[in-house]
């Protein structure tokens, strides 16, 4: 048991990455996009955001997690997509992931991936923290 706790205390750039391939799996199996990979001394997700470059359909925005550098992915979560036409007047779809926040990535094996059920394009932007 560790004397003092451990906290985020050094501010990392956050990943950016872009969905594009369907992938309506939920078993780990797929097209998938990695978002971040851990570090030795571990990172920690302040936010997760995804946000529509375009028109949505109704779907779902999936986050898997593997241990060992991809081999194999476990099903974190998903988000539902609305349908939306983003316009002068009304935004495109963007949502937070909440139950993401606060996941940590500890080793350099660690890695978080995203997919999205229909071929619509969305950017991911992981903001962290290292421990």
């Amino acid at each position: 048991m560790a004397i003092a706790p451990n906290y985020a205390s050094n501010p990392l750039a956050p990943d950016i990455v872009q969905l594009t391939a369907a992938n309506t799996n939920r078993d780990g199996t797929g097209t998938m996009v990695k978002v971040a990979t851990g570090t030795a001394a571990g990172i920690v997700t302040e936010q997760l955001r995804v946000t529509a470059t375009g028109n949505t359909t109704a779907g779902m925005i999936r986050f898997f997690l593997s241990l060992n550098s991809g081999s194999t992915k476990s099903f974190l979560t998903e988000v539902p997509v609305v349908g939306m036409t983003p316009a002068g007047t009304a935004q495109a779809f963007t949502t937070v992931v909440d139950a993401l926040t606060g996941l940590t990535l500890q080793g350099t094996t660690t890695e978080l991936y995203a997919a999205t059920n229909n071929a619509e394009t969305f950017n991911v932007f992981h903001h962290k923290a290292g421990l």
